[in-house]
């Protein structure tokens, strides 16, 4: 998860809320090397759908606005 962040130029705890998010918004959990392969496969097809915009889980309503 470390290296991951500095790779991307962010906190740690910056890529874990990114990656609850994600998991939140597919329903995938996103700890198997198959469920990853396949959401990388849909997002370059284009197959996963774009949230509806303000919608938020209850767990991020006090945090703000997304990253």
């Amino acid at each position: 998860m470390c290296e991951l962040a500095r790779c991307a130029h962010v906190h740690a705890n910056t890529v874990r809320c990114r990656l609850c998010r994600s998991e939140e918004l597919t329903g995938m959990i996103l700890d198997a090397a198959d469920t990853v392969v396949e959401l990388g496969r849909a997002m370059a097809a284009g197959e996963l759908r774009t949230p509806p915009q303000g919608r938020r889980s209850p767990r991020h309503e006090r945090a703000g606005p997304p990253p």
